[in-house]
């Protein structure tokens, strides 16, 4: 009997240590791979869960109550009820698994994380978006012609400036949280310079919008590094501000005034500045899904079902030059489209009820791993601001990256550690 119990207790510790491998390595993937491959990315996540129902079936961690659970549910519930406005059932219910998307949260934040591994994880995820920012520097040469602009590889090309916008203030919040090495701050420092150039020549103004909010809260949180990270960023971006023609456009496109003067504008008369047009589209764009919510105001016009009404309501010349859109290029008028009030109403609490709950560190102690979520609200901040002129909560990567850093570094569980096995804290921050 006694051996019985023995080689049980060995299979027990054998599928354990297998489910925790599974789950660690899926993170660290995650962490690796969401800066150039959706694909790599999602592959990452669904092996970390593998992993976690493996330790939960062991008895070794199991999912817990979060303050989003309620809020998303809800938010789930009327993307459901949009389904039944589409006109396009078949199209309209894939468009659910978009809701999957609060897994990316779950997963880093319901395992019992130890300090070394939570900081090791989000060193990854720092160093990935710093090599990918690096090999886009190699690129200068050709980022310097007109017309051309910073794009990531593999499927990420369309968002790289918003992702490479939340690498940046996840170095900045590691810059800020610890004291490190001279070789561990020169390579911090290059990591910051790197990303700042690629989020510049993103040409994406809701990633240098979203960027610069999310600094100022981390100016807030850590005074003294976050001024020496912004000095950096401003001696990379500087050279660039004015003399390239592209980026002195989207510079204009960011004056309130001019913007404000599009609106006496016809669409077949524009300027010639492309960031105004872009503005003048958006603003069209918001217009159209105005119209198309009368008589649809409680729940909307359906899921994926934006393009079908933009396409009724757009003019011979949009049809003539191919200006339909699928969605709303804003978060909150596509909720506002697809779902109505309802949505809407349910979107904001979700919005939120996770600000609440990054806003107020839920650890306190003197380990780095312990401060770090001093620093997420900017980051979940900034990924909320690109919403303002991107539909960033239809980009699947941008959505994942976010909610992952909120999971990973809310996670509630690190233990504090001998201080020898870690980085020092900043404490003069």
């Amino acid at each position: 009997m006694s051996a019985e119990l023995e080689q049980a207790a060995k299979e027990h510790q054998s599928s354990t240590s297998w489910a925790q491998r599974l789950y660690l390595a899926g993170l660290y993937l995650y962490a690796f791979t969401c800066h150039f491959s959706i694909s790599a990315s999602q592959t990452s996540l669904a092996l970390a869960l593998i992993g976690f129902l493996g330790l939960w079936a062991t008895g070794k961690t199991r999912p817990e109550k979060t303050p989003l659970d309620l809020p998303f549910a809800f938010l789930a519930t009327t993307g459901l009820l949009s389904v039944f406005r589409a006109e396009d059932l078949s199209r309209a219910m894939p468009e659910m698994k978009v809701y999957l998307i609060i897994f990316c949260f779950y997963i880093p934040y319901w395992y019992k994380l130890s300090d070394r591994q939570l900081m090791k994880i989000f060193g990854v995820f720092v160093s990935s978006a710093a090599l990918v920012a690096i090999v886009n520097s190699l690129r200068m040469p050709y980022l310097e012609l007109p017309g051309n602009r910073a794009k990531g590889f593999y499927s990420m090309s369309m968002t790289f400036g918003e992702c490479q916008a939340l690498g940046l203030l996840s170095a900045t919040v590691l810059f800020g949280c610890i004291r490190r090495s001279f070789i561990g701050t020169a390579l911090l420092v290059l990591a910051t310079a790197s990303t700042a150039y690629s989020v510049l020549f993103s040409m994406v103004r809701s990633a240098w919008i979203g960027l610069s909010v999310g600094l100022t809260i981390l100016f807030f949180r850590f005074p003294r590094r976050t001024a020496v990270v912004i000095l950096i960023i401003l001696a990379v971006v500087s050279p660039f501000l004015y003399v390239n023609p592209d980026i002195r456009d989207r510079i204009v496109g960011l004056d309130p005034k001019k913007t404000a003067d599009l609106g006496s504008m016809q669409i077949d008369n524009l300027p010639e500045n492309g960031s105004l047009q872009a503005s003048y589209y958006r603003m069209t764009i918001w217009c159209r899904g105005f119209k198309m919510l009368e008589n649809n105001y409680p729940f909307g016009v359906g899921i994926n079902n934006v393009k079908n009404w933009y396409q009724k309501l757009a003019s011979e010349y949009e049809h003539q030059n191919k200006l339909i859109w699928g969605h709303q290029h804003n978060n909150f008028m596509q909720i506002f489209a697809s779902s109505g009030y309802l949505g809407l109403i349910a979107f904001f609490n979700f919005i939120i009820a996770t600000l609440v709950f990054v806003w107020k560190p839920v650890r306190n102690g003197e380990t780095p791993a312990m401060l770090l979520n001093r620093g997420i609200s900017a980051i979940y901040i900034c990924f909320i601001v690109y919403g303002i002129g991107e539909f960033s909560w239809g980009d699947e990567e941008v959505t994942m990256m976010a909610l992952f850093l909120v999971g990973l570094l809310m996670n509630p569980h690190p233990a504090a550690t001998s201080s020898d096995s870690l980085p020092q804290t900043a404490t003069t921050s």
